[in-house]
């Protein structure tokens, strides 16, 4: 596995237009990684989270034109944090055939740091992070909210704010088939609301009532037994 073909990933910062709306200047940043998962760059003066600023101007096509310049970062940035999300995925499918090697955890450890980046982007314009179109069916989310799940024909009213919250943030976060770790996940969810209190999977689901453990087991599928990390079960999720 060559794992330098894929480690340099643009994340624009900005864009506005030029030249009588013709043309674009772009400010992004550049992050690169060594197979070791480590950050290599070179120091400027303007910088991103310690990452150089950078610039290009290209040309604007047709539709590009009568669009607001903010649609261009947009619409690269969601390209791009799609396809590092489908990147973590095809990774974590190797990694039961290479249990003791570290290229592979260190491409996951770097694609994960890479997504993070892209988020915050969308995070600091207050835009809806991206998905693959992913989402739950309906039949199981009436009301289309989480407050209400219908599982494997049990019904789950989800009365509790932080658990229904996580669950909102691992749909948004997470595509199908992608494994995530269920105490860091928490962790990342209490960071971006300013919670406090024990981050961990199962406790709170635990600390919310035997109800939310029957629903925790329903809706998450552990990697393997006793394994910390989980995928949101497929049957309950539709794609298109």
């Amino acid at each position: 596995m060559v794992i330098s073909a894929l480690r340099e990933f643009d994340v624009y910062k900005e864009a506005s237009k030029i030249r009588d709306n013709t043309w674009v200047h772009i400010k992004y940043f550049r992050l690169i990684f060594d197979s070791d998962g480590r950050a290599n760059f070179i120091h400027s003066s303007v910088e991103e989270d310690g990452f150089p600023i950078l610039s290009q101007e290209r040309e604007l096509d047709d539709d590009e034109k009568l669009q607001n310049a903010l649609i261009i970062c947009v619409k690269h940035n969601t390209q791009w944090y799609i396809k590092v999300s489908q990147l973590i995925i095809e990774n974590q499918k190797l990694e039961p055939e290479f249990p003791h090697g570290s290229k592979i955890k260190n491409k996951l450890r770097y694609l994960s740091d890479v997504k993070m980046h892209y988020r915050n982007w969308f995070e600091s314009k207050s835009l809806p992070i991206p998905t693959a179109n992913i989402q739950i069916n309906p039949d199981f989310n009436p009301r289309n909210d989480y407050s209400e799940l219908i599982l494997d024909g049990d019904f789950f009213e989800v009365r509790n704010q932080k658990v229904r919250g996580f669950i909102t943030f691992l749909f948004d976060e997470y595509d199908a088939d992608e494994c995530f770790n269920g105490t860091e996940a928490v962790k990342k969810y209490y960071a971006i609301n300013h919670y406090r209190g024990q981050v961990n999977f199962s406790i709170l689901f635990k600390d919310a009532g035997d109800t939310y453990i029957r629903l925790k087991n329903k809706l998450f599928i552990p990697k393997a037994i006793r394994s910390r990390e989980y995928r949101i079960n497929p049957n309950y999720l539709i794609s298109s």
